[in-house]
């Protein structure tokens, strides 16, 4: 496993519940991920999906932000 995706691996595993909270978040809106076969891309995807996620949800940006 190469450094990068050992520190968005990393990253996911600290938040565990904020990834959480985005998959149930996209998952009530009827947003599906796409499926990803390859570990690493969907790692990596996971990973900018969460930073993404976290940036809108500091900005407000998410329909129904608690």
């Amino acid at each position: 496993m190469s450094f990068l995706i050992q520190d968005a691996n990393d990253f996911l595993n600290i938040n565990k519940e904020l990834l959480d909270e985005m998959n149930r978040y996209y998952e009530e809106r009827g947003e599906i991920q796409d499926e990803i076969n390859d570990i690493d891309d969907k790692t990596m995807n996971q990973y900018h999906r969460l930073k993404t996620y976290i940036l809108e949800k500091k900005m407000g940006l998410l329909s129904g932000n608690k």
